[in-house]
């Protein structure tokens, strides 16, 4: 939280706030049915689920089944079985019950709001232009009615915006490793398309031409740099 508040106190207020909401939210739910308090009597399963998330049962069954019997129980055919072994992880660690899965939801929020702010570049408070759209992100990562609602259960919605987010972060991070700029405009050169090379970095806009093209163009070089050479007095150069 601190190391958030450094960058942007609204962020880290976000911050707390879907952490809060998520844990207190997923604890209420779980304890009221496994109480079965009269609270939406109609939507409790038992056993710390709802039926407004029927998968929630199957995959805390199938990583319960894992821990006891081992995780080759868990087929790759099977319904999300990165996630259920995921969750069994997080039960043979935390322990085997429902609210697992709901710690298991608040870690990978808190993780996947720590990677945005970390890939965004945000590095001191009060570049308030620089903050608004990772603000943007994370206020709706936090407050988005089926991330909260999902967030409470055994479901994978959580995780699978946290490999998403990990996913872009890594590509932000290698794209800033690349400190030389003719690294990156050779990247972007070649990753354009299989079909077509673009050339960066002579204009605004990239040239980009077939490999046909290029070799017609590439054919007539000592001719373009002659007519260089002998109108050079009345070609404009770019200041």
């Amino acid at each position: 939280y601190r190391w958030l508040c450094a960058r942007s106190p609204a962020i880290a207020w976000i911050f707390a706030a879907g952490l809060i909401l998520r844990a207190v939210a997923g604890v209420a739910l779980f304890l009221a049915s496994v109480y079965e308090w009269p609270i939406m009597t109609g939507l409790q399963m038992g056993g710390g689920f709802w039926t407004l998330a029927l998968d929630a049962r199957s995959y805390y069954d199938a990583a319960s089944h894992a821990i006891v019997f081992g995780f080759a129980t868990i087929e790759e055919g099977s319904a999300s079985p990165f996630y259920v072994r995921t969750l069994a992880a997080a039960m043979w660690w935390f322990g085997i019950s429902p609210a697992t899965a709901v710690l298991l939801n608040v870690i990978c929020y808190a993780a996947s709001v720590l990677l945005l702010v970390a890939a965004s570049g945000v590095r001191a408070a009060g570049a308030r232009f620089i903050h608004m759209p990772i603000f943007i992100g994370i206020a709706a990562l936090t407050f988005s009615p089926a991330m909260l609602i999902f967030g409470t259960q055994a479901l994978k919605d959580q995780l699978c915006a946290l490999l998403v987010i990990g996913a872009l972060a890594g590509a932000r991070f290698w794209w800033d490793s690349l400190d030389d700029p003719v690294q990156r405009r050779g990247l972007l050169a070649g990753g354009t398309s299989l079909l077509r090379l673009s050339v960066y970095g002579l204009g605004r806009f990239p040239v980009t031409l077939y490999k046909e093209q290029w070799a017609r163009l590439l054919n007539h070089a000592d001719d373009i740099k002659q007519f260089l050479q002998d109108h050079d007095h009345e070609l404009k150069a770019k200041q």
